[in-house]
């Protein structure tokens, strides 16, 4: 391989991010749900738990930029004072412990 000219790929995303940007919504709102779907009937009853599927819920919170249709949508805390803080979204996910597929 000496000698060889490797082309190293673009850390450029942009291409992906437009593709991305084309597929329906729904499509991948399905697509997501189908995959857990298949996850999960594929378990052995060997990983379960008392035979049941064991969820997990992970919650969080995300700051966006302090604009004024985020400062709308997602007010920030009340603990702060009025126009000292960002936009916070509260964001939850339902997984399952043996697959990880969200739900």
């Amino acid at each position: 391989m000496s000698g060889e000219n490797v082309e190293i790929p673009s850390p450029d995303t942009s291409a992906y991010c437009q593709a991305r940007k084309r597929l329906p919504e729904e499509l991948v709102k399905n697509l997501f749900y189908k995959s857990g779907e298949n996850f999960s009937e594929k378990i052995e009853a060997l990983f379960l738990w008392c035979g049941r599927h064991v969820k997990v819920i992970d919650c969080s919170t995300v700051s966006m930029p302090d604009t004024k249709e985020l400062q709308q949508a997602y007010p920030q805390s009340t603990s702060q004072l009025e126009g000292c803080g960002f936009p916070i979204a509260k964001i939850c996910v339902i997984f399952s412990l043996i697959t990880g597929a969200a739900s």
